[in-house]
């Protein structure tokens, strides 16, 4: 018996900004993971120059989202 597939509606143009708030909250968990990782490794800790050198990203918005997740890991309220 072949299982039907219900097609879903595109997305709307509200959807695919929700998308893009959606990805900037996990580039922001991967930069807060970061330093979490880093911190356990390194007990003596970390200041905001390492975070500069460990962001994957280059461009704007995603860059200062990674780095303010980062620092508030760190314990810092701005990257």
């Amino acid at each position: 018996m072949k299982r039907q597939v219900k097609k879903l509606p595109a997305p709307r143009r509200e959807d695919c900004a929700s998308d893009g708030a959606f990805r900037l909250s996990r580039i922001y968990a991967e930069g807060w993971n970061a330093a979490k990782k880093m911190s356990l490794v390194d007990d003596q800790g970390l200041d905001g120059s390492a975070g500069q050198a460990l962001n994957p990203y280059r461009t704007e918005p995603q860059r200062s989202r990674w780095a303010e997740g980062f620092a508030k890991a760190m314990g810092n309220p701005k990257p």
